[in-house]
């Protein structure tokens, strides 16, 4: 039996912007799904992911530019498709948007009312303010947290275990109290954490303020504890391409200073050496910090053209032979990442206009470069562990 299920939204911004959040990937991914992926073109495809392993997939039938799109939309467990239509209309400021859902089929839809109400009010919330809702709710652990591949896996004696590894904790929030670098994070409240995705799940059940229990191992042994999940605080970020800027320009230069403090007085045979196999060099690291930036340029270049996916890079070996082949000498690498960072400079200066005005788009830009220099100085301490290792080796 055929079913019509309409949805209604009133939000303050035009109704440009609003297509843009339906069409965009990165857009859609702060109000509708965890990951999308967009052929923008009638007849080309779409893919929403949900972290929970949820997904839909279509096509786009019609797109009518700022007023009327109409997507096959096949949700993973219904039998077959139905149609969604978005209808926008208004004038200035002000746009009204009217979801409209065809169902064909006698599938389960009965979450569907209750998802696309709590949807459409965190499009409005995005759009308004530009902070993903979802984000800005959820609780935050005050974790910097890495991959648990083979080698780091075997450095730490947990061959076989899976789960989160701590590059670092924020000073102040609850992970601090409990966590340090070198940790690796397995269970949260109960569920595994296996990966990021899963860490994401197990954290969105909570609200900040919430104390929950965690396992975690350090040190080869396995430790369990109390943890606050921290209240997530409104991000300050700059408002213009022009500010934005010149915050960058700022903190190179204090990066800059705090790494040529590093490095002085250092030769070029401990730069280029490993402590051990396992550990980067110095100029292993600064060869990561160049493809860090320049994977950004690449970010920042496909979110203006339309396509924010881009996939980050993990931490194999191959992207530092590249650069360390390119750029033998310390001098060298570290002349090219500072390239790499005025590189960026430059981008968000020249950020169009339209596109800088919607404010989920330039505080998903602001909010990602401004915190790189956390990345950063995270390799600077690696840095600094690893000259100490070669120069001053334990017997």
């Amino acid at each position: 039996m055929a079913t019509t299920l309409r949805f209604n939204q009133t939000i303050n911004v035009p109704r440009a912007v609003v297509y843009k959040a339906f069409t965009h990937p990165n857009l859609l991914d702060q109000w509708l799904c965890s990951g999308a992926q967009v052929d923008l073109r009638e007849g080309g495809f779409f893919f929403y992911t949900w972290n929970e392993g949820f997904y839909i997939a279509g096509i786009f039938q019609t797109l009518e530019k700022n007023s009327r799109i109409v997507q096959s939309w096949r949700v993973m467990y219904e039998p077959i498709g139905s149609t969604m239509e978005t209808v926008l209309t208004g004038d200035g400021d002000v746009t009204h948007v009217e979801v409209i859902m065809h169902i064909d089929h006698d599938g389960r839809f009965d979450g569907t009312e209750e998802g696309w109400r709590r949807s459409l009010g965190d499009l409005k919330y995005l759009l308004e303010t530009g902070f993903d809702q979802r984000l800005m709710t959820r609780p935050m652990l005050g974790i910097h947290p890495g991959g648990l591949d083979d080698e780091r896996a075997a450095r730490l004696g947990l061959t076989g275990i899976k789960g989160v590894y701590i590059n670092d904790v924020v000073a102040g929030m609850g992970a601090a109290s409990v966590l340090q670098h070198d940790d690796v994070l397995v269970s949260l409240s109960g569920m595994p954490v296996t990966d990021f995705p899963s860490l994401q799940t197990a954290v969105g059940r909570h609200k900040g303020g919430d104390t929950i229990p965690v396992e975690f191992y350090r040190a080869g042994s396995k430790h369990s504890a109390d943890m606050l999940l921290s209240k997530r605080p409104v991000p300050e970020l700059p408002a213009t391409p022009s500010a934005l800027a010149e915050v960058l320009r700022g903190q190179l230069a204090e990066l800059r200073g705090e790494l040529d403090t590093l490095l002085a007085g250092v030769p070029d045979s401990v730069t280029s050496s490993r402590p051990n196999p396992t550990e980067w060099s110095v100029n292993d690291n600064l060869a990561h910090l160049l493809w860090t930036e320049r994977t950004y340029q690449g970010w920042l270049f496909n979110i203006v053209g339309g396509n924010g996916q881009i996939v980050w890079m993990d931490n194999n070996d191959l992207h530092l032979v590249m650069s360390t082949a390119v750029y033998p000498t310390t001098a060298d690498l570290v002349t090219e990442w500072e390239r790499s960072l005025a590189a960026i400079i430059a981008e968000v200066e020249a950020l169009p206009a339209d596109f800088a005005a919607i404010k989920p788009f330039f505080n998903l830009i602001a909010f990602g470069l401004t915190n790189d220099e956390r990345h950063t100085r995270e390799h600077f301490e690696q840095i600094r562990r690893t000259i100490a290792a070669i120069t001053q080796p334990t017997t």
